[in-house]
Order: C-alpha cells, then structure tokens, then sequence
C-alpha cells in the first residue's frame, strides 16, 4: 500500500513539474509571439515614418516649384495674350503656347492629387 502511494507521489511530483515547465514553455512562447509583433510594429512604424520623410516632402516640393514655373507661364501667356493684328485674327503662335499650357496643367493637377492622396498612407 505504501509503496503504491510513494510511487503515485512520485508521478505527482513529475507530473506537477511538467506542467510548470509546459506552462512556463507556454508563458515564453506567448512573450516571444509578444517580442516579435513588438517588433514588427516598431519597424513598420519606423519604414512609415522614413516613407514619410524621404518620399512625399520631395515630391511636394518638385510639383510645388514645377507648379511656380507653370503659374509664371501662365501670366506670361497672359501677358502676351493672343494680339489681334489688322486682320482681327489672333496670331498663331501665341494661340498655340495656350493650349500647349492645358494638357500639362491638367498633368500637374493629376500629380498635385496623386502626391496628396499618397500622403496619406
């Protein structure tokens, strides 16, 4: 009977000291998955914030001063506004320097949006 009983303790101890060491296994486990999420986030946030630095303040900056030189253009377009010569026809070249100016208005503001909707993510 005794010796059932010391057998039966010592499967109590072993058993015991398993589950300790399955749940200290376990615990270690769960802060490694914790360290390594800790982790990714840390870095994620890190490429976030060197996208932000190096990406969109370059593009601003270039669509911003791509955007002077055009609104300088413009008032040189303007300045120069088609002159009508004897005939009452607007002279050619200077029509043509207008709508040549449309398309790549439209470009700028396509990229002026693009570069504002990219700021956000």
């Amino acid at each position: 009977m005794a010796r059932t009983r010391r057998r039966f303790n010592i499967y109590n101890t072993y058993a015991r000291a398993h589950s300790t060491a399955v749940q200290r296994g376990a615990r270690r486990k769960v802060d490694r998955q914790q360290l390594y999420a800790r982790n990714a986030t840390a870095a994620l946030r890190r490429m976030q914030s060197m996208q932000i630095e190096n990406r969109v303040r370059p593009i601003r900056t270039r669509t911003r001063a791509r955007e002077t030189r055009l609104r300088s253009s413009e008032l040189y377009t303007r300045e120069q506004q088609p002159t009508s010569n004897a005939t009452g026809r607007t002279s050619e070249r200077n029509q043509d320097s207008l709508i040549k100016l449309l398309p790549a208005q439209q470009l700028l503001y396509i990229a002026l949006f693009l570069a504002r909707s990219l700021a956000f993510f």
